[in-house]
């Protein structure tokens, strides 16, 4: 290949996206393999019941768009400053948590090390990690909890957002801040982390879509519909406008039945119509038939 056709080759934008090189970016170089994946930054929650990100304090009025969780056993190292976990179990979805006090049980005893309340603990930990967004810097941020309080507080924000998806009928996410709350123990109590949730959206934003479908016509629907088939959901397109419009929740799910009453009612009427209509034209033909013989 000549430089000039390297050059024609490089500079050639694709079809679907003729200006925007976002979708598809990579900088992998042929033959070197994947590159490491980078991670994100830890959030931690302390015993003085502050939220911090490199030690320093996070605004309680920050904003967080919670969109995804995970579950693992993580087994650390003998001694605490001895670094990050050594082994990693990370459990698919609906998976359960294996007994980890068995796990410890079996582990020999020099894998052991002393907790911070100075007593020996296993090297096995159930963790849950709760994984955040910055909506405004799309910053990423993990937050992996072994706590009580802290598996809690990821307890609590998915079933929140497991509820309010079974009565929005959406894919929705929880916008949270960083808060923490009284958790009774033992010993009288104490603070534990807490996710305040101001809202839940929904990933695309008002009218997302709409547009495809107004400029494009009836091609820009079916257009619209072929990417909302591959990406494996049905086309809420439509209810998720109303669902944002809509200041109250329950108003926007009447609202979307109702639209779709409308068009189910609107359907069966024009067929029971053009059903009429053909009924009456082949009366109409057996008449003319009979009169002729």
């Amino acid at each position: 290949m000549s430089n000039s056709e390297k050059t024609a080759w490089i500079e050639q934008p694709s079809a679907s996206h003729a200006i925007d090189g976002f979708a598809g970016y990579t900088d992998v170089v042929e033959g070197a393999g994947a590159p490491r994946p980078q991670g994100a930054p830890i959030l931690k929650f302390n015993n003085d019941s502050t939220w911090t990100i490199y030690d320093e304090p996070v605004p309680a009025d920050r904003e967080f768009v919670v969109v995804d969780v995970s579950r693992s056993v993580v087994k650390w190292p003998p001694t605490i400053d001895g670094g990050g976990p050594v082994e990693v179990i990370t459990l698919r979805a609906s998976q359960p948590f294996p007994d980890v006090e068995r796990m410890n049980a079996d582990a020999p005893r020099d894998e052991w090390r002393t907790g911070p309340d100075g007593t020996p603990r296993g090297p096995w930990q159930a963790q849950h990690t709760a994984h955040l967004l910055d909506p405004v810097s799309m910053d990423r941020l993990n937050y992996p909890t072994s706590t009580v309080g802290g598996a809690i507080a990821v307890r609590e924000i998915v079933n929140k957002t497991q509820w309010m998806r079974r009565f929005r009928g959406e894919e929705v996410f929880p916008v949270v801040t960083l808060a923490d709350t009284f958790m009774p123990t033992r010993f009288g109590g104490r603070q534990r982390p807490h996710f305040e949730i101001k809202r839940f959206v929904a990933f695309g934003g008002p009218g997302a879509g709409r547009g495809d479908r107004e400029a494009g016509g009836a091609h820009g629907a079916e257009a619209a519909d072929r990417r909302a088939a591959d990406r494996g959901g049905s086309d809420r397109r439509r209810d998720s406008i109303l669902i944002d419009r809509c200041s109250m929740p329950i108003c926007s799910v009447q609202i979307g039945i109702r639209e779709r009453s409308i068009q189910i009612g609107w359907t069966r009427t024009r067929s029971e119509e053009i059903g009429k209509s053909k009924s009456t034209i082949g009366n109409r033909n057996s008449a003319i038939a009979i009169n002729k013989a």
